[in-house]
């Protein structure tokens, strides 16, 4: 008989089993609860963010408008520079036309 049958050593019996479920139900339990504060973390963090990430946009905002401002005055700036280049060399140009002519 022992030849067909083996002695069992690890035999699971229902007790046994119970007293696992159960300790698997506690654990069980305990993740669900971490899960929830983890969550309840998470959530506090994706508002802080949100939060941050609104700030920032304003601060581009302000930031591109800025740059608008300081684009348009170098613009200004640079044609009253060219006008000012372009009638310095139109005199220029009169002035040694009439030097030219008057020889």
């Amino acid at each position: 008989m022992e030849e067909r049958y083996p002695e069992v050593k690890d035999l699971a019996t229902q007790s046994g089993l119970n007293e696992t479920g159960l300790r698997l139900q506690k654990e069980i339990e305990i993740v669900r609860k971490e899960l929830v504060e983890a969550e309840g973390r998470l959530g506090k963090e994706i508002e802080l963010v949100r939060k941050e990430i609104e700030t920032v946009r304003k601060e581009v905002v302000e930031v591109e408008g800025r740059l608008a401002k300081e684009i348009e005055q170098v613009r200004a700036s640079t044609l009253r520079w060219l006008v000012g280049l372009m009638t310095g060399q139109t005199a220029l140009i009169i002035a040694a036309l009439f030097a030219i002519a008057g020889k």
